[in-house]
């Protein structure tokens, strides 16, 4: 894998961004795991393709908004203890937003 090859260390933790404990979790065991934290990628995001708002179950905006905005504002927040002058927050977003699917 490319971050062995580069002598670099990557970490897989799966499990649910929905949930404000897991995302606390994430960032803490991720700090102690590699010693520092300097950059934080938030790269999570859900959208469920409708043709119209009305389509758009009270369950899936609910969950999209755990997805898209909680998961993004507890990260950050879990993260801004472990991060130094320098430190970099990325937040993405999916063309989706600006290019929705029909």
């Amino acid at each position: 894998d490319i971050a062995r090859q580069e002598k670099r260390k990557c970490l897989s933790m799966p499990g649910d961004l929905q949930d404000q404990g897991f995302c606390h979790k994430l960032v803490e065991d991720a700090a102690r795991e590699l010693a520092a934290l300097d950059l934080l990628v938030i790269n999570a995001a859900r959208q469920p393709a409708k043709k119209s708002i009305d389509d758009i179950t009270p369950e899936q905006f609910d969950e999209t908004v755990k997805t898209n905005l909680y998961a993004m504002f507890w990260l950050t927040k879990a993260a801004l203890k472990h991060l130094q002058p320098g430190s970099v927050i990325i937040n993405t977003a999916s063309v989706v937003a600006y290019d929705p699917p029909e």
